[in-house]
């Protein structure tokens, strides 16, 4: 299972609030990321909006990789027929996400 690496920062300080609250790291963690989460769900765009100032997004390298990938999908030495059902469909979300980004960078 994929396991995220923390900044150590964030470790100090989730270690200093839980020390505060009388709780252990591990409930206040779970407790801040299902609030956190629960927000995501209630305003994703709000949300975007944030990570965009915070984090600008490189439009060129991200354009290339839009162009690449549709290149590979639209090719015909693609063979998706032979892949499991659960494949196709993953590739078909692949296919609708990167719709999404080529439209969200134009």
């Amino acid at each position: 299972m994929y396991q995220p690496r923390i900044v150590d920062e964030h470790i100090h300080q989730l270690y200093q609030w839980a020390k505060r609250l009388g709780m252990p790291m591990t409930r206040l963690v779970n407790a801040l990321l299902a609030h956190g989460i629960e927000q995501l769900e209630q305003g994703v765009e709000n949300f975007s909006e944030q990570l965009a100032g915070e984090y600008p997004v490189k439009k060129g390298l991200l354009g290339d990789c839009v162009s690449v990938l549709e290149a590979l999908l639209a090719s015909p030495d693609l063979n998706l027929d032979c892949l499991e059902q659960a494949t196709q469909d993953a590739i078909e979300v692949a296919r609708e996400t990167l719709q999404a980004v080529k439209a969200e960078i134009e």
